[in-house]
């Protein structure tokens, strides 16, 4: 049964998503959005790691301008590739 399961993993990952010979590099890039932009993974992190770089004393709208101004850049640099 294990041997079944793999195969039709397999044959799932061959058949589905964009072509990448054929996808121009935006299809690409919006279907790796549109994969990844509902996990939860993403809201549980901030969620988790953000109070540790926000310091109370300061001002906190230009604080989470710069996590999510470095945040953004590099997590779509990272769907792009």
């Amino acid at each position: 049964m294990l041997q079944e399961g793999r195969v039709f993993q397999s044959w799932l990952g061959s058949c589905s998503g964009p072509d990448h010979r054929t996808a121009g590099n935006w299809k690409i890039f919006g279907s790796t959005y549109l994969a990844s932009a509902p996990n939860p993974e993403g809201i549980v992190f901030f969620t988790a790691f953000l109070p540790l770089f926000v310091e109370s004393a300061n001002p906190l709208f230009p604080q989470l301008a710069i996590l999510a101004g470095t945040f953004v850049p590099l997590a779509t640099l990272s769907a792009a590739l």
